[in-house]
């Protein structure tokens, strides 16, 4: 598969079973912008897992059917794989020109990425307002409020 395909195919991946999304990376410093970049995909097949894996690395967890996840009970097992923070990023840049259904979070979360300052000095009250705002709006996509399809 060429690197093209490739990308197109794991945008059409994050459009169905995917998440792109901001998280709290350290939750006591979140309300000073303390948030991190995640690209994850759900998934009961675990060749599509392994797949992902084996082309773009990341991390994977097994959830066990029969857990809770919040008020829901598994009925399957299921597969949890994720990228972080410049893994995440690259990725999502790749797959841009191809998300249909997940663009405006990635939108978001490209904005929130150009807030990112490679410096140890405390970072501005306006950056840190400006990232939390953003997380609002990813959150308000995610749960349906301001969602349109892009085709």
């Amino acid at each position: 598969m060429e690197e093209k395909e490739k990308f197109a195919y794991m945008a059409g991946i994050i459009d169905g079973d995917g998440c792109i999304t901001l998280i709290k990376r350290f939750p006591k410093y979140f309300e000073h912008g303390g948030l991190m970049v995640r690209l994850i995909v759900t998934s009961t097949d675990k060749i599509l897992i392994d797949w992902l894996t084996k082309e773009f690395g990341g991390a994977v967890s097994i959830c066990k059917k029969g857990q809770p996840q919040g008020k829901i009970i598994r009925k399957l097992d299921y597969f949890y794989w994720y990228l972080s923070t410049r893994k995440a990023v690259e990725t999502i840049k790749q797959c841009y020109p191809y998300l249909t259904i997940k663009k405006p979070q990635a939108d978001l979360v490209l904005e929130f990425v150009e807030t990112i300052q490679s410096t140890t000095k405390p970072i501005p009250q306006e950056i840190t307002e400006k990232r939390l705002e953003i997380f609002k709006k990813l959150r308000g996509l995610k749960c349906g409020k301001g969602r349109k399809l892009l085709i």
